[in-house]
Formats: structure tokens, sequence, C-alpha cells
């Protein structure tokens, strides 16, 4: 069976999220984002794997926390949280796509692992999430996995991951969320002192009950 470009570089990555990053990864298909079968999260490879797992150009999952030796990803969906995640976490692994180049940071834990958490703001409406702390029982599409509209997700800063504990990990994606939920409602001029008086406040008493938390 001859191989695309596309399909080689696929193997070529997934071999090394294994050998080299010691991740458990997994199939997924091209484009989508999830596995779409039933017990993905239990699924455990080996490189020897990869030939027939990756016969074609197919997306690698990263199975996020224990199977991946405590890595997590802390996932930007809104702009205002990549934004808020630049001041916030420690300098890291990052991936992402043009328009969104360090949506993913890739932290590793160095003690009790965190779980899953999600960060959405009330409603039905598209794009209610904020950030999500990706952790044992999730995953998420490493690069070079396509999205569906056509592009590519790839690094932005590879070097290593920063190391975390897992409190401070949890303490700090809160923050991503309630920063970011802050930016995108601040108002005009003419309102933002008293806005920002009264923003601590609104964050401990208010911002808890408005988030649905996974």
């Amino acid at each position: 069976m001859v191989l695309t470009m596309s399909a080689e570089e696929t193997r070529r990555a997934a071999r090394r999220y294994m050998q080299g990053w010691r991740l458990s990864i997994i199939p997924v298909p091209k484009a989508a984002k999830n596995p779409g079968r039933d017990g993905w999260q239990h699924e455990r490879h080996t490189p020897d794997e990869i030939p027939q797992l990756w016969r074609e150009d197919l997306g690698i999952g990263c199975l996020w926390g224990k199977p991946s030796n405590n890595y997590c990803d802390v996932d930007c969906d809104w702009v205002e949280a990549a934004r808020a995640a630049d001041h916030i976490l420690p300098r890291t692994r990052s991936f992402g796509h043009p328009a969104a180049p360090k949506s993913h940071r890739i932290i590793c834990v160095t003690d009790d692992l965190p779980k899953t958490k999600r960060y959405l703001v009330p409603g039905k409406e598209p794009g209610r999430m904020v950030v999500e702390l990706l952790s044992t029982g999730a995953q998420s599409l490493l690069p070079p996995s396509w999205y569906s509209n056509g592009t590519r997700r790839q690094w932005f800063a590879e070097g290593t991951s920063a190391r975390m504990g897992g409190q401070e990990l949890r303490e700090a994606v809160a923050d991503i969320a309630a920063a970011a939920w802050l930016a995108r409602n601040w108002p005009g001029e003419g309102a933002r002192h008293d806005y920002a008086k009264a923003a601590a406040g609104y964050v401990l008493r208010i911002f808890p009950a408005s988030v649905a938390y996974g």
C-alpha cells in the first residue's frame, strides 16, 4: 500500500508522541473531533501497531491524564481564554491553528491529577464553552490532525511542557475562565470604573452559579 505524504506524516507524529513524549494516543476519523466508537477511553496501543492503526491520514487523539503520564490539556475555546492563559499559565507546549495558535496548552501534573472540568456560560446558543481542563477520561486531537474546515492542527511552541501541581492547575483554569468571562463582558467608556470595583465580588458570588461544571 502506497501512503500519501500526509499519512506518512501522521505515522511519524504518532510514533513521536508514543515513544518520545510517552503519550497514549488513539486513531480518530479524519476531520472528526471524537473517536466515534465505544470504549475508546480504555484503548492502549503500542508503536508496533501504528502501521495498522493509521493506514490512512486519520486524526491522532491523545488520552489525557493517567494514560499519558499525567499530561493534561488546557483547551481555550474563547480567544479571551487563550489571552488570559498567556498571563496565568507558565510557558509551555502549545498547539492550535493559525486563527487560534495557542488554544491548547499542555501541562504535566506533578502530583494528584485534577478531574476533567469544563466551564460553560448559560444558554443554548453555540460558543458557550469558555475553557476546558482535559484530564483522565478525556481526549483531544494532536497535530497534524485535520479540522473539519480543512485546516490542520499545528504546534506553535514545542519545547517542553510546564510542570504544575494538580490543585495549582485547577485554580489556574478557574482563573482563566473568570478572566475570559470578564474580558468578553467588559463595558465601554463611562462604566468601567464601577464595573472594575464590582468585578471581584461578582466573580466570588455570581460567576460560579452562572457556570456549568463538567
